[in-house]
């Protein structure tokens, strides 16, 4: 891949090595009833992978699918291009991503969400310590974060897409990027509308991708508000 220039964006930064909140809330839903509040409707996700031992989703939908690795306490360990793969169940065009992870390579390209079944290198990317959407490869089209990852430190990173096709990246559950996604590079449009987490395309020999830990996904099929990402 060649080198890509920055633009603005989103990231990340974990509480420690390897380190995982085993008390896992219902995103959004505990936080609101807790405070007393009445819950949206939207707020609820259609998945919940919480990975504890366990492929299978909370919500009753479909497992979420291994490609090579294991578990460890507090999550779904993989070495590079052995993350995971969710077919048929992720919304096409509209959505919210929460993904809880940490990588342990992050010097270059290292990409952690594939939308076309790794037929482009387009996609979300962790690179040189930021968080990196490539909108265009071919003419190096991103948008990009400060340097804010850590080797083996957990972050979260949340993406919303809207029906308008307003693309919006939160760290932390802070808004950090929004764009306007012209060219449906954030859909799910190819065959099997599968999403790949962890796991590099075929158009740079998925040599772009690192080992790590991915202790929670949790997916929505509506692109929630900066309020609603907030109370995850």
């Amino acid at each position: 891949m060649t080198l890509r220039l920055a633009s603005v964006l989103v990231i990340v930064a974990g509480c420690g090595r390897f380190q995982f909140d085993e008390t896992r809330p219902v995103p959004g839903i505990d936080a609101a009833l807790d405070a007393g509040v009445d819950v949206p409707t939207t707020v609820a996700p259609i998945h919940r992978y919480r990975l504890a031992g366990t492929f299978v989703d909370d919500l009753r939908g479909p497992s979420i699918d291994p490609l090579g690795g294991g578990f460890i306490t507090g999550g779904y360990t993989f070495a590079a291009n052995q993350g995971l793969a969710l077919s048929n169940a992720s919304p096409i065009t509209t959505y919210t991503i929460d993904i809880k992870f940490a990588f342990s390579t992050i010097g270059g390209y290292r990409k952690l969400l594939d939308f076309k079944a790794l037929t482009t290198d387009e996609g979300l990317y962790v690179f040189d310590e930021t968080l990196q959407f490539v909108i265009v490869a071919s003419n190096a089209t991103v948008v990009t974060s400060p340097p804010l990852f850590s080797a083996d430190t957990m972050a979260e990173v949340t993406l919303t897409r809207d029906p308008a096709g307003m693309v919006t990246g939160y760290v932390n559950k802070a808004s950090q990027i929004a764009y306007l996604d012209v060219s449906s590079v954030a859909e799910f449009t190819h065959a099997g509308h599968v999403a790949n987490f962890g796991v590099d395309d075929n158009a740079t020999s998925q040599s772009e991708a690192s080992g790590g830990v991915i202790s929670e996904i949790t997916i929505w099929d509506v692109a929630l508000t900066p309020a609603e990402v907030a109370a995850l």
